[in-house]
């Protein structure tokens, strides 16, 4: 488990967007501390935060992508790119 300032400089992502990213529900923390209220974050969540920056870079919106991580289709997802794309 990293506390959210190593998963930062792990991911390179500021601690500001992970905050970000758990209060629009995209990316909550794995674990939170109960003593000290510290997010942590898993490495398994290093493949779902890239997800969420790819899509962000393709111009997906904050609801775009949260309905997005939800899709479990790889064929539908493309779809969804290719949509996007094209707008």
């Amino acid at each position: 488990m990293f506390q959210i300032g190593e998963f930062s400089k792990l991911t390179q992502v500021t601690i500001r967007m992970l905050r970000y990213y758990d209060e629009a529900g995209l990316l909550k923390p794995a674990e939170i501390d109960s003593w000290t209220g510290y997010r942590m974050y898993s490495a398994d969540q290093i493949p779902v935060l890239n997800k969420i920056i790819y899509l962000r870079d393709s111009g997906f919106t904050v609801s775009e992508i949260a309905a997005a991580l939800n899709i479990k289709d790889d064929v539908s997802l493309i779809t969804q790119l290719d949509r996007k794309q094209l707008a």
